[in-house]
C-alpha cells in the first residue's frame, strides 16, 4: 500500500498543493499558503516545526496561528497528506501491518472536540516520490531529499496529479481508564495544592514476533518466537515505582501538600491518558492546584560496564539517569531537583535531551508534556532507549532493580521536598513550541 489514512468517510477526487511544514504564525509572519488557494484541494505539508518558533509567539489558536488542520478546516480543504519522515520510511511495512491488522484508535471526546473531521492521509515514500516527480518550483528540482528548503513556502502541483480519495470505516467502541489516587496533606492551607507523580501502565500489547519482518528488528534466544510484548522497563518499571512511592507515602507521616498519583492509560497511542487527565474539569481536583508533575517513563535499565552492543549506546549507566524538562519552565523546580539529588545519592543526572529542539523530541513524547501545556512545571525521568526497546524481549530479568531502586529513591525525596517547601515553584519560562497537533 502506498499510503495510511485516519478512520474518517470520504470520498472526494482533487488536486494538491504543498504548504512546507503547514502552520501559520502571525506574529512572526510565517504563512506558506501565501498566494495559494486550498479550497477543495489536499494539502501536503510536512508537519516540522516552524524554525524560530516558542509558545510565546503564538497567542490564540483560530486567530493569532493556526495548525495545519485548522488551517484546512478553515478554508474548506478536503484532506491533509502527511510526508513520512525518516522514521517513518524506515518502519514503513510495520507500521502498515499494524493498522490494517489492528485498525486504527481514537479518543471520541478528542474527535468531538475538534468538530468536523479531517481526513489525514500518511504517504509512502514512494507515493510521495511519484507526486514530486518533474515539480521545479522556482526552477528548483522538489524532492524529498530537500524538503528543507521549501518548509516556508507553499506551491500548488499540477493540475495533471489528481488523486480520487475513498474511505469507508466500521467503528467498533472500546473504553479504559486512568487510574487515579490522592493522599491528601496535613497543612490546612497547602493539603489543595498537589505534587502529582505519574507514570503509563500501558504498552503495545501484542503482534508479531520479532523475528518476523517488519517493525521491529528480531529479538534474542527465546524471544524470537514471542508475540507479547512484555512492556518491563516501557513503563513496567515506573508504574511499579510510583505504587512503592504511594506506599511508603501512606506509612509515613503526611507532607503539607497533597500528593497526587495518576497511572495513565493509552500513553503508546499518543499521550491519551495524560491528555484526558488535564483537559477534562474534575469535581475533586483543580489542575491549576498541581505545583509540579513528575513523570517515571523507563527507569528500570542501566548500560552495564563493557557493553558494546550499539543499540544500547545512548542507554543511561549504573546511576546515572536522563532528566529532562526540569528547568525548561521553572529556574526554581531545576534548582530544588539539583539539590535535593546531591544531598541524597548524588546520581548523575544527564541532560543530553533536555532541549526543545533535540531530534528525538523527548520532551513532547510522554504523559508530563500534557501537564506543560497547562503551565504546569515537570521533571521527566527516562534510562533512554535500548535494544529491547518496544520488542518482545523488554521483559522483566533485564531490568535492573538496583538502579530502579535508587532512581526511584531520589524521584521520592525530590517529591517529599515538593511537597513540604513553603511555595510552589515559579514558573518563569516560555514552554517550547509544540511539533504535532495531537
Amino acid at each position: 500500500e502506498s499510503f495510511l489514512a485516519n478512520p474518517i468517510a470520504a470520498d472526494f477526487s482533487s488536486t494538491f498543493v504543498y504548504a512546507g511544514h503547514g502552520w501559520v504564525i502571525n506574529s512572526k509572519k510565517i504563512n506558506p499558503y501565501a498566494g495559494i488557494d486550498v479550497k477543495d484541494k489536499i494539502i501536503v505539508v510536512t508537519g516540522a516545526t516552524p524554525r524560530g518558533v516558542t509558545s510565546a509567539d503564538l497567542g490564540k489558536q483560530g486567530v493569532d496561528w493556526f495548525g495545519y488542520t485548522d488551517y484546512a478546516k478553515k478554508h474548506g480543504a478536503k484532506a491533509i497528506l502527511m510526508l513520512p519522515s525518516a522514521q517513518v520510511i524506515a518502519n514503513w511495512e510495520g507500521i502498515r501491518r499494524n493498522q490494517s491488522e489492528k485498525g486504527t484508535l481514537g479518543v471520541e471526546r478528542f474527535l468531538d472536540a475538534q468538530g468536523a473531521a479531517m481526513p489525514l492521509i500518511l504517504s509512502s515514500r514512494e507515493m510521495a516520490a511519484a507526486l514530486f516527480q518533474g515539480e521545479k518550483p522556482g526552477g528548483v528540482e522538489f524532492s524529498l531529499a530537500n524538503l528543507a528548503d521549501f518548509q516556508d513556502k507553499g506551491f500548488e502541483l499540477s493540475a495533471t496529479k489528481k488523486a480520487t480519495v475513498k474511505i469507508s470505516t466500521s467503528v467498533e467502541k472500546l473504553s479504559t481508564q486512568n487510574v487515579v489516587g490522592v493522599l491528601e496533606g496535613k497543612d490546612s492551607v497547602l493539603k489543595n495544592e498537589y505534587v502529582a507523580i505519574g507514570a503509563h501502565y500501558d504498552h503495545v500489547g501484542t503482534g508479531k514476533p520479532s523475528n518476523s519482518e517488519g517493525m521491529f528488528a528480531p529479538g534474542k534466544g527465546k524471544d524470537e518466537n514471542d508475540a507479547i510484548w512484555n512492556g518491563a522497563d516501557d513503563d513496567g518499571s515506573g508504574t511499579v515505582a510510583v505504587l512503592a512511592m504511594a506506599e511508603v507515602f501512606a506509612s509515613n507521616p503526611r507532607p503539607k501538600r497533597s500528593i497526587l498519583f495518576v497511572w495513565h492509560a493509552g500513553e503508546e497511542k499518543g499521550l491519551w491518558g495524560a491528555r484526558y487527565f488535564t483537559e477534562t474539569p474534575s469535581a475533586s481536583i483543580n489542575i491549576k492546584q498541581i505545583v509540579a508533575q513528575l513523570n517515571l517513563d523507563m527507569i528500570g535499565r542501566a548500560r552495564a560496564a563493557g557493553d558494546t552492543n550499539p543499540a544500547n549506546k545512548e542507554l543511561a549507566a549504573t546511576d546515572e539517569i536522563y532528566v529532562i524538562g526540569s528547568k525548561m519552565m521553572s529556574t526554581e523546580l531545576g534548582e530544588l531537583s539539583e539539590r535535593v539529588n546531591r544531598g541524597y545519592l548524588n546520581l548523575k543526572f544527564n541532560y543530553r535531551y533536555d532541549a526543545p529542539d533535540d531530534p528525538n523530541q523527548f520532551f513532547f513524547r510522554s504523559d508530563h508534556f500534557h501537564y506543560a501545556q497547562r503551565g504546569i512545571p515537570i521533571i521527566f525521568y527516562t534510562d533512554g532507549e535500548h535494544e529491547d526497546y518496544h520488542r518482545p524481549s523488554d521483559s522483566p530479568d533485564r531490568i535492573d532493580y538496583d538502579q530502579m531502586l535508587r532512581v526511584t529513591r531520589t524521584i521520592f525525596m525530590t517529591a517529599t521536598e515538593l511537597a513540604d517547601i513553603k511555595t510552589r515553584p515559579r514558573v518563569d519560562k516560555k514552554l517550547p513550541f509544540e511539533t504535532s497537533e495531537n
